[in-house]
């Protein structure tokens, strides 16, 4: 079973200090979280590090292997003994992780962009859906499924081009960085009610639970 674990970082940030958020997290992570220049960005940072945290005790993993985590050629954080991915868009943060398997999560609030600039990113199938919909919902649709599988795979927006999206909950993608087919489950879903598109790809079966850390005593709790 995958979980995916969700807050709102301004609503966090009502309640406790960066400071005192940063005393649950290792030195390193508490350099780093200070570099940012805006509040949300350093508290995006710190609760996707916490939610990492807290999956590794509901997995009954040390927290210990906070300090192994490391990062591939595009900058995805990896760890050995367990799958997550961690996506986050204005004050919304989100980490799905599971033992096994390869995750991949995206979620995005919709904005104002000249899609225009965003052709090169489709297939000629996908560009005409997108086209034949005059609101953004087909392109954050598709944008969101097209970013999670490439989270899944570790791999870098240069390869949008070769994800093949057949429907709503099945996608292939070919990774030229390694010359190989696979085949990824979707799943599209809302969070917390908020207008973000959310998008869950998976190597496994795509049933998951949704758990709201808004509460601080929640998102700290690694029991």
């Amino acid at each position: 079973m995958i979980t995916v674990y969700h807050a709102i970082s301004s609503t966090i940030e009502t309640q406790i200090s960066l400071k005192d958020l940063l005393i649950n997290l290792p030195a390193h992570f508490r350099e780093r979280a200070l570099r940012y220049q805006f509040s949300q960005d350093a508290y995006n940072f710190v609760l996707g590090r916490l939610m990492i945290k807290k999956a590794l005790g509901a997995l009954g993993l040390p927290e210990k292997l906070l300090n192994e985590i490391v990062y591939n050629k595009e900058g995805k954080p990896l760890l050995k003994e367990m799958s997550f991915s961690i996506s986050h868009s204005k004050d919304l943060v989100a980490c799905a992780f599971a033992p096994t398997g390869q995750i991949g999560l995206d979620v995005e609030y919709p904005r104002k962009i000249a899609r225009a600039h965003f052709r090169h990113c489709f297939n000629d199938r996908e560009w005409s859906s997108i086209q034949g919909d005059t609101s953004m919902h087909t392109f954050y649709q598709f944008w969101t499924q097209k970013e999670a599988i490439l989270k899944a795979n570790g791999a870098g927006l240069g390869q949008l081009l070769n994800i093949d999206i057949k429907d709503a909950t099945t996608a292939y993608f070919y990774n030229s960085d390694v010359s190989t087919e696979s085949v990824w489950n979707l799943n599209t879903f809302e969070i917390g009610g908020s207008s973000a598109y959310a998008c869950l790809c998976t190597d496994l079966a795509t049933d998951f639970v949704l758990e709201n850390l808004n509460d601080v005593d929640a998102l700290l709790d690694t029991k």
